[in-house]
Formats: C-alpha cells, structure tokens, sequence
C-alpha cells in the first residue's frame, strides 16, 4: 500500500502530539522516529516534484503543437479566403456568375451588409426616432492592479482593496 504525502505529514504531526505530551520520551526514539519520517516526506516530495516537471514539460509540448498546428490551420485559412478571392475578381472580371462541372460548383449568392460611416450621427438618428434599443453600450472597467498595489504599498489607505501575502511553491 502506497503512503500519501497527507499520510506522512498526519503521521509526523501525531507523533509530536506524543513527544509534547510526554508519552515518548527516549531521545533517540524520538530522534530515529524523526528521521524516518522525515526520509520519507522527502522521498514522496521529490517523486512528486519530478512527477509534477514531467507533466508541466508535457503540457508545455501539447501547447506548442496546440500553436503549430493553429498557426498552421490559420495559414490554410489565409490561403483559402485568397483562391477565393482570386476566383472572385477573375469571375466578375469576364462576367460569369457560375461554374460547375461533376466535382465543383461555383455561384455567386446575393447578402446585404450593414455598413455604418457615421456612428454619431446614426446614434442621433436612433434617438430621435426612439429606437434606442437598437444600440448596446458595452462599458468595462479594468483597474491597474500594479499601480493600485504600488498605491498601497506607498501608505494610501483605498477601500476596497488590500495588499495579500501569498506563499508560492516553486518546483524547478
């Protein structure tokens, strides 16, 4: 049966429950006690750790193939959207509005596309006639985390924010 790291660590906190109740008072129990679990924590920290770079360095490979191969696909995209426009020009150029034969077929379909040239005016026209259910504001608020921090740091007192302290582990 494999021991768990929470194992380990719930096995040494036990132990110091008893040597600071006085149950265990031979130095060298305690000592050789110490340093069998100690072995162990550090035995089970390292295979995780080395488990953990296993896993980040392959992680890392899957997004740098996840990238090539987007970028890939975005160059396809980049060549396909100009055969077509190169098609396009050369159909409308002599006139034809279509093409097929057994393994293609190519036709021209009619869209309309809003363009707008005046966004203030548009939004004046909309106003005036009422309609202004047709316009979405979108507002965002984005607060500068670093110079709010530097801000605090500095002594200004700013409600609704303070300063964390964290412990991040490093594993290299």
């Amino acid at each position: 049966m494999k021991t768990t790291l929470y194992e380990i660590s719930d096995r040494y906190t036990g132990f110091m429950v008893l040597v600071e109740s006085g149950e265990i008072e031979d130095p060298q129990a305690i000592t050789d006690t110490l340093d069998a679990i100690q072995q162990e924590f550090d035995a089970k920290v390292d295979n995780i750790a080395c488990l953990f770079k296993s896993l980040s360095a392959e992680a890392d490979a899957i997004e740098a193939e996840a990238k090539r191969l987007q970028d890939r696909a975005k160059y396809k995209r980049n060549v396909c959207d100009r055969l077509k426009a190169y098609v396009s020009a050369n159909m409308q150029a002599i006139g034809q509005e279509k093409f097929e034969n057994s393994r293609t077929r190519v036709s021209f379909t009619k869209s309309k596309a809003l363009d707008i040239t005046d966004e203030e005016a548009l939004y004046g026209s909309l106003e005036a006639a009422g309609r202004l259910d047709l316009v979405k504001i979108v507002t965002e608020r984005k607060f500068d985390k670093t110079a709010i921090k530097k801000e605090i740091t500095g002594g200004a007192a700013l409600e609704g924010a303070f300063i964390r302290e964290n412990k991040n582990l490093q594993i290299k």
